[in-house]
């Protein structure tokens, strides 16, 4: 389970966000759940735990499984910052990081 915090201050809804990471490392894969389990859009930001094979990444591609989205993230401020995530009420998202 990953730590979330707010997206902004005085953003609490983040409250309501889920997270999950797990690596596989026979495949050398990263996947990510994070759910929104209420009733309410909610943002947050996510903080991820990366090995060293991202280290000399610039980009970060995330590949939404559920709905064939993908999105590109700078490694190093979603390093420092978290991941954003904003999700409509009981939406999910199920990246596989891409390398």
């Amino acid at each position: 389970m990953l730590n979330i915090s707010e997206a902004w201050n005085g953003n609490n809804s983040c409250e309501n966000l889920l997270a999950w990471q797990w690596n596989i490392l026979e495949r050398k894969q990263s996947s990510l759940i994070v759910v929104n389990y209420s009733s309410v859009q909610s943002q947050g930001r996510i903080f991820l735990v990366l090995d060293k094979k991202w280290d000399n990444v610039k980009t970060l591609e995330f590949e939404d499984v559920i709905d064939g989205k993908n999105y590109k993230r700078d490694r190093i401020e979603t390093s420092q910052n978290g991941l954003f995530v904003d999700l409509e009420p009981y939406q999910c998202h199920l990246f596989n990081l891409k390398n």
